[in-house]
């Protein structure tokens, strides 16, 4: 494919670390073979792209599309902009808090850009332009060193003494490398459509005679631009769409930017930590019986995952109406594990119920889970229990001793779940519970079923909404993990 379309001799090949063997030596080897003479000058490898400290793929769920960046309001191009901070030999560690960071540096290098090409008459500085120029192309010498190179624009856009039809100049020949099309940004009041432009003169003269109503009016007909007013009646022309608006409401990206509390002093009789996404009905059902029955000096802690708007404002209109219930946003679905973890992270209750959507509280749960937890062997409680002999196969229990507590309905003393935590790289909700279950195991703790007739359990919407295939891909990921960690510690807790 590379020679059909770049030739027998080409200068850069590049790819992943993990393609260099066997992938790119075969190749070297086929291609050498064929033409004989090399065809490559130069193999450009790049390291491992992370998300939130996990290689990114398809499998783990932790990728992000274009699409998805654009309904997060954020432009691709941002990515791009990430990218160029990290060297190409060093790992990159992906977050959308990251992103976020370098789509509001994008913006703001657009704005430079701007104002550079519409406030500015001066000339330019032919001198300290070459100079400029000079130091980028010594970063990209030096082993395609593209953050050093950005640092370099960066200090240009900055630099008092350097007249800003150089700045301007330097970063258009820059972006040449860089890729961010800002040659487009540059000319955006000069391709915007007549009647836009015709409407920010409008505008221009409307604020020049004080008539600030008319200029606010004029305004509305901007259509798709943006025009911020400067000193002596000067406009900033730019594309709406390229510009970075702000959130509608606070998130996270990473459960480390939420307060960590698991080793403060309780202060609450118990914390139920629900984790949801999309499905608001159930979301709503969930939280509506919950509260019925939760104690007073208790709270109920959300993680929106990552949900359309829709599903946001409802939870957020939930959060409103009941001071005991306290929502966090996710910018994404971060996996069950994840998501478990940052809750239990914020946590204040002496004990934990983690909760799914799915279930509805009919009767007083907490004081029968409060009784089970009372007794200090035992570790977990909860309405529906599993047994199993082999870790393979298992059987629901509602009433007794069990092996495992179904992650449904759960719960713990806080202490016993700091200790154990919920592992990331479970990603899936199924088998998560079970590996909890058995961590708790090895500290010496039961599990107990109980207060079945407490609760209802609904259809749950993630796993009714997944094909077959799906379903058993996802779960086989999980329980290979699980069975792999644990099936050499099986061990009885319960009477024969």
């Amino acid at each position: 494919m590379s020679t059909r379309y770049l030739g027998e001799r080409f200068d850069l090949h590049t790819g992943g670390v993990d393609n260099i063997f066997p992938h790119h030596e075969d190749e070297i080897a086929q291609s050498e073979g064929a033409f004989g003479h090399p065809s490559v000058r130069h193999w450009v490898h790049g390291q491992h792209l992370l998300a939130d400290g996990i290689k990114m793929a398809k499998s783990a769920r932790n990728t992000l599309t274009l699409d998805e960046m654009s309904e997060l309001g954020l432009d691709p191009l941002a990515f791009r902009y990430e990218c160029l901070l990290t060297h190409y030999r060093s790992r990159m560690d992906f977050s959308l808090g990251a992103l976020r960071q370098s789509a509001e540096a994008l913006d703001h290098l657009r704005q430079r850009v701007r104002r550079w090409a519409q406030l500015t008459d001066e000339k330019a500085d032919r001198m300290r332009r070459e100079r400029w120029i000079a130091e980028i192309r010594e970063a990209l010498a030096d082993d395609l060193n593209l953050p050093e190179a950005i640092a370099v624009v960066q200090r240009c856009a900055t630099d008092p003494t350097t007249p800003e039809r150089t700045k301007l100049e330097v970063t258009l020949e820059a972006d040449a490398v860089f890729g961010l099309d800002l040659a487009g940004v540059a000319s955006e009041h000069t391709k915007a459509p007549r009647e836009v432009l015709a409407s920010v003169d409008e505008h221009r003269a409307a604020r020049a005679s004080r008539d600030w109503p008319r200029a606010d009016l004029v305004r509305a007909s901007f259509d798709g631009y943006r025009v911020e007013d400067h000193r002596d009646d000067q406009t900033i022309v730019s594309r709406a769409d390229r510009r970075t608006g702000a959130r509608d409401r606070s998130t996270i990206s990473s459960a480390k930017e939420l307060p960590d509390r698991r080793h403060e002093p309780t202060a609450r009789s118990w914390s139920v930590a629900l984790v949801t996404r999309d499905d608001a009905d159930a979301l709503e059902r969930c939280v509506s019986a919950t509260v019925r029955f939760l104690p007073r000096d208790a709270e109920l802690l959300v993680l929106d995952a990552g949900s359309m708007p829709a599903a946001q404002d409802r939870l957020a209109y939930l959060a409103a109406g009941d001071r005991r219930i306290v929502a966090h946003f996710a910018d994404r679905d971060f996996g069950e594990g994840a998501s478990r973890n940052a809750l239990l992270r914020v946590s204040r209750g002496r004990h934990l119920l983690q909760l799914d959507a799915s279930i509805e509280l009919v009767d007083d749960l907490f004081t029968v889970l409060a009784e089970a937890l009372a007794d200090s062997p035992v570790g977990l409680a909860g309405p529906f229990g599993l047994r199993t002999d082999d870790l393979k196969h298992f059987d629901e229990v509602t009433s007794g001793e069990a092996d495992a507590i179904q992650g449904y309905c759960v719960a713990a003393r806080r202490d016993v779940l700091v200790e154990v935590g919920f592992d990331p790289r479970y990603r899936f909700y199924r088998n998560l519970d079970i590996a909890v279950s058995f961590a708790v195991r090895e500290r010496g703790y039961g599990a107990v079923a109980t207060g079945v007739d407490c609760v209802r359990r609904h259809p749950h919407t993630i796993w009714e909404s997944l094909s077959e295939d799906e379903r058993l891909r996802r779960s086989r990921k999980n329980f290979d993990r699980m069975y792999r960690r644990f099936h050499g510690a099986l061990a009885p807790t319960r009477g024969s």
